[in-house]
């Protein structure tokens, strides 16, 4: 019995900017169920890597398997967040929202050798709203329509198509538990009252879609650009890092002059402030500007403790980096703001 052998389609990496190595670990992409099955139908596998994952398709000497994808097909995969404390370091998604990306609006790069790359907006845009199967959604105004449709949005296809109901609507009622995990757009006629992501799970983190070969999307985005040649891709899903104000509490200082000073552009502090903390008192240094949380000593993160003794001069000490662990939300009553502490004792 002769194996099948099976050859690359897709890397799917996901890089966070907050790690100087990849995403270290904090996400796993997922197939939704749907896009599993279509997986088989297409024999297709899909790996998860340390990276994101791998998708492979099973060739048969002239690629056929993988030519007969629909080009109404969506490629659905969730976003999993696997730490907790992600927060500081990742705007999450509001309440009753997802985040959400697809090749239709991606912006291709070409790298020297490599395979085409397309590169995803980060996760710190515009947030889709979750569709529940038994979708219920109040409506102000009211509106009058005939047709109800809805529409996947990597595709344009339209998966649903009702009569309105007579006279005006206040409450729009949809039925999409027939429908795939994955994201929509709902029009009253042509009018475009929403778009969302369908789940029939626990809110997720985030939402991408790759439709494969659909008319859609440009030639150039697609896995099987013409239906008639695979051109395996690199998809590049990038994350942001957040920014927050950096605090510095120093205990037992007893030097003169003491100033926080760091590379050229970088942040400025004001202080010394005196402060007390568990009986405990010592000097408060407070960026100015929030900083950008890294989980390296890149120049522009590289803060020092400069101060003057009589006796020898000037010296400084290397001040520790902002990390998840010291960073949290403070409210200054009119707005929240995000703040690292650190609590440095000489």
């Amino acid at each position: 019995m002769t194996g099948i052998e099976y050859r690359w389609l897709a890397n799917l990496n996901l890089h966070h900017a907050y790690f100087t190595q990849g995403q270290n670990g904090v996400f796993q992409i997922t197939p939704t169920q749907a896009t599993q099955a279509l997986f088989d139908q297409y024999q297709c596998r899909f790996r998860v890597t340390t990276s994101g994952g791998q998708l492979w398709y099973a060739w048969d000497g002239r690629d056929s398997v993988v030519k007969r994808i629909s080009q109404n097909a969506v490629f659905s995969f969730w976003i999993v967040n696997r730490q907790p404390d992600l927060f500081p370091i990742t705007q999450l998604p509001a309440n009753g929202t997802a985040y959400f990306s697809t090749n239709a609006a991606g912006v291709q790069h070409a790298g020297d050798g490599q395979p085409p790359s397309l590169r995803f907006k980060d996760y710190t845009g515009p947030q889709l709203m979750i569709l529940p199967p038994h979708f219920s959604q109040r409506l102000n105004p009211e509106i009058r329509a005939d047709r109800i449709t809805v529409t996947r949005m990597a595709t344009g296809e339209t998966v649903l198509d009702v009569a309105a109901p007579d006279g005006p609507i206040s409450t729009l009622r949809l039925n999409l538990a027939a429908l795939p995990e994955g994201a929509y757009q709902i029009r009253a006629d042509r009018k475009l009252l929403l778009s969302g992501v369908l789940t029939k799970g626990p809110q997720p983190f985030a939402l991408v879609e790759i439709a494969p070969a659909g008319t859609g999307v440009p030639a150039s985005q697609r896995l099987v650009p013409n239906g008639t040649m695979v051109i395996p891709k690199t998809y590049e899903i990038a994350f942001k890092t957040r920014s927050s104000i950096w605090k510095y509490n120093i205990f037992g200082l007893d030097k003169q002059d003491p100033k926080i000073v760091g590379p050229k552009d970088a942040s400025e502090y004001l202080g010394p402030k005196p402060i007390s903390v568990n009986g405990r008192t010592g000097m408060q240094f407070t960026s100015i500007k929030p900083i950008v949380l890294r989980d390296d000593l890149l120049p522009a993160l590289n803060f020092k403790l400069r101060y003057t003794t009589s006796a020898k001069g000037d010296g400084e000490i290397q001040l520790p980096l902002a990390s998840p662990g010291v960073t949290q939300v403070m409210d200054h009553g009119t707005r929240l703001q995000l703040v690292s502490t650190m609590n440095v004792y000489l």
